[in-house]
């Protein structure tokens, strides 16, 4: 029988094949949690008739966003989402999760080496899953937050009430709760110096064994800039247009020597009107791999950090997970960002070349930046001993491994 260490049980909503950035960090954990030699069961969600069970990925009902039907199920998880978790589905997948573990149970599965929980959010769901299995059977339980509650700029007034309380709740339940950025750690333990010992940090990171690197360059008369990836709300390079247009307009740039390139679907379709030779657009959501060979042909990379004025002058506290596959291709990568941002703070120490286009700097200062950027090399450079040993994921699942055997030592 294999020790209780050993076993694993992870909650995540999405989970590849689905096209979701959310869904890359627990494929990574189960990964490389396998190959040091955990038993790992991972339950996620699926549209109506599309439930199924493959390598111990067990795939449950869930009235997802884009289920092809409206059943009654649907309309409920509709209602609570209006009154309730407007930014998180899922309510309606959770009693569904916690039959099919009774089940499990029941049928003895996990009678002599029951499992660790980890459950990875968003959806907030996700842990109310895992609270109610804990409280249920006594697993201990590991929740790893992939973006924030309270301070996250997504979530808006209408969920402030209750994600104050669904905050407090997990962390008070929670056996160890895993923060994505250093800053995220940062605050919740000021926020909440009681569950501090609790508080660990993984970054999400990249699998290198799927990423595309970089590849030769196409013959072509300009070179490109290329942002991949959706274009919304605060992650809209206004800013970054506006400083081309000083440049071009007072002869430091070349409008035909260069092409910034937006891959992927915009919510506002601003500067469209194709008076802008040097922009290009290709809309509509990319399939991975044409996406990742869109980044690995470009001269150089476009990272827009999250930006809206809930942060006010803060600096932020995520770091878009687009970032880490730039650095798998190691171009040089401009970033927009505030100044002292997680975000900043890797480029720091990724050993790739970058820039920063700091929101809030004044116009000449950034348009130094940008003219300064576009005078660097495309060749592809290795990243550092640091971002290897921070991001690789064979390293954080030895990481994980650390914080459950944390857990269940002598179980």
């Amino acid at each position: 029988m294999l020790e209780c260490r050993k076993q694993v049980l992870i909650i995540t909503y999405v989970y590849p094949p689905d096209n979701y950035v959310g869904a890359a960090r627990p494929h990574r954990f189960v990964k490389y949690l396998r190959r040091r030699g955990f038993a790992v069961r991972v339950l996620s969600s699926a549209a109506v008739g599309a439930c199924s069970t493959v390598d111990d990925i067990y795939r449950v009902r869930g009235e997802i966003e884009h289920a092809p039907s409206r059943t009654g199920w649907f309309w409920t998880e509709w209602l609570i989402r209006q009154l309730a978790l407007p930014y998180d589905e899922g309510i309606t997948w959770v009693p569904r999760v916690t039959r099919l573990v009774r089940k499990w149970e029941h049928e003895g599965i996990y009678a002599n080496s029951p499992p660790v929980l980890i459950s990875t959010s968003p959806p907030l769901t996700t842990h109310l899953a895992a609270l109610m299995l804990k409280r249920r059977f006594g697993w201990q339980w590991i929740a790893d937050f992939r973006d924030p509650v309270i301070g996250n700029p997504c979530r808006g007034p209408k969920s402030a009430r209750m994600d104050a309380y669904l905050e407090g709740l997990y962390f008070r339940h929670a056996d160890a709760l895993i923060a994505n950025t250093d800053a995220v750690a940062v605050m919740w333990k000021h926020r909440r110096p009681e569950w501090s010992d609790k508080i660990h940090v993984i970054y999400n990171g990249f699998d290198p064994e799927i990423l595309t690197p970089a590849l030769p360059l196409p013959e072509r008369t300009r070179r490109v800039l290329s942002h991949v990836g959706n274009l919304y709300g605060g992650r809209y390079p206004s800013a970054l247009f506006r400083s081309f247009e000083r440049l071009i307009s007072s002869g430091k740039l070349d409008p035909d020597g260069i092409l910034l390139r937006m891959a992927g679907p915009a919510s506002e379709p601003r500067d469209r009107d194709g008076s802008h030779r040097w922009i290009e657009f290709l809309p509509g959501q990319l399939p991975r791999r044409e996406a990742e060979r869109v980044a690995a042909e470009s001269d150089w990379l476009l990272l827009l950090d999250f930006d809206t004025p809930l942060l006010g002058d803060h600096p932020g506290l995520q770091v878009p997970a687009k970032l880490y596959d730039y650095l798998g291709v190691g171009r040089p990568i401009l970033a927009c960002t505030r100044k002292g941002s997680p975000v900043q703070y890797v480029l720091e120490r990724a050993g790739v070349p970058y820039r920063c286009f700091f929101r809030g700097a004044p116009d000449e200062e950034n348009d130094r930046s940008v003219l300064d950027f576009l005078q660097l090399p495309s060749e592809p450079v290795a990243t550092s001993q640091w971002f290897d040993q921070n991001f690789h994921p064979a390293a954080q699942a030895e990481q994980l491994e650390k914080i459950i055997a944390g857990l269940t030592t002598g179980c």
